[in-house]
């Protein structure tokens, strides 16, 4: 809303006054009580605009693009370096494990 230039911005403590005064006069409200409520809306109106609410989630999975890739495309990409070198650093010694393992099970009966 826009300021009237015959009218001063209120402070808080003035829109406090004039609100604890229209409380005190009870039903007796005057017209000039009736501007002073409609004064004290439009100045908190002015000072405390309404915030928005963000925009909801989308629902069910969603698949972003960078370039021509999804998002899952391209950290599969990124990621098949890392484990194929994974692989190969570990993989022999996992399965050279797990078959020590089983042979010691089977023979140890």
């Amino acid at each position: 809303m826009s300021e009237k230039p015959d009218q001063p911005k209120q402070s808080m403590n003035e829109i406090l006054a004039s609100i604890r005064a229209i409380i005190g006069d009870g039903d007796s409200a005057s017209a000039k009580g009736k501007q002073t409520t409609a004064s004290i809306a439009e100045a908190l109106a002015e000072d405390d605009p309404a915030p928005t609410r963000p925009a909801p989630p989308p629902s069910g999975p969603q698949s972003h693009r960078i370039g021509t890739l999804t998002v899952e495309e391209l950290a599969a990409e990124l990621m098949r370096p890392m484990l194929q070198r994974w692989m190969d650093e570990n993989l022999h010694d996992i399965v050279k494990d797990l078959v020590a393992g089983e042979v010691k099970r089977k023979v140890g009966r």
